[in-house]
């Protein structure tokens, strides 16, 4: 349980990093600033991360049953990776409906 939920903040961080490159690279990058503008959505994935692994752990089947619910896609079998790219999904997925309610 503790490998999976390393593994999704593991692929957290891989996303925070991707969406920031280009503000490391041109040198605006501020970690006050983004963590300030995105700890609420970076909160609700690691609860998320850790919530699913528990799940996981404690009843395998139910974990595989929640696919396609809101939207959320997770996979059949459960592999050491899985829990990176559903952090990476579960991340992309909140920033989507957080652009959703802007416009």
């Amino acid at each position: 349980m503790i490998t999976n939920i390393l593994t999704g903040l593991l692929g957290l961080s891989f996303y925070i990093v991707w969406n920031a490159r280009e503000y490391i690279m041109d040198g605006s990058f501020s970690f006050t600033k983004g963590f300030k503008e995105n700890w609420k959505r970076m909160t609700w994935v690691m609860v998320m991360i850790v919530m699913l692994s528990i799940i996981y752990q404690v009843l395998p089947e139910a974990f595989t049953q929640m696919s396609g619910v809101d939207g959320l896609t997770i996979p059949n079998t459960v592999e050491k990776g899985t829990f990176f790219g559903i952090s990476i999904a579960l991340s992309k997925y909140v920033k989507l409906l957080i652009k959703k309610q802007v416009v």
